[in-house]
């Protein structure tokens, strides 16, 4: 399982690494609050929600998942958008509480600003899903 979890933050971090600072303009700025409806196969129930939150930082998101209900995180990451898919954003987490499972996450950055995307987990053998919108707080 460590072997797995290393290789999901090597994989992650070498596109991190390769990844040139300049974007398009095209590029869209996601910070700030979401609220998200996600499916996860692995889960009772399957169907939850949840706050999502990108602090942009340089070409950099800090992303942090805080369960509806609650004010804490319960998972942090880091992300950055490709730079040949304006409206793409992939990002890896892990859960403070299990640190020895990495999830990546993929959004798509949908034209009415919604994200749309999917997530794997490196301890299961399946996806999940999850959908989006920003908070006007």
């Amino acid at each position: 399982m460590r072997v797995i979890n290393k290789l999901s933050l090597a994989t992650m971090l070498g596109i991190l690494a390769v990844s040139p600072s300049i974007y398009s303009a095209d590029t869209p700025d996601i910070s700030g609050s979401y609220k998200c409806s996600y499916h996860d196969p692995f889960t009772t129930p399957n169907d939850g929600t949840e706050t999502v939150v990108f602090k942009k930082n340089g070409d950099v998101y800090k992303i942090s998942g805080i369960p509806t209900g609650s004010v804490f995180p319960y998972y942090i990451g880091k992300g950055i958008f490709n730079k040949n898919v304006n409206n793409a954003i992939g990002y890896i987490f892990w859960q403070p509480k299990s640190p020895s499972v990495t999830t990546i996450q993929i959004f798509t950055v949908k034209p009415d600003g919604t994200l749309d995307g999917v997530f794997a987990e490196s301890n299961k053998d399946k996806g999940g899903t999850e959908t989006c919108t920003k908070s006007t707080q």
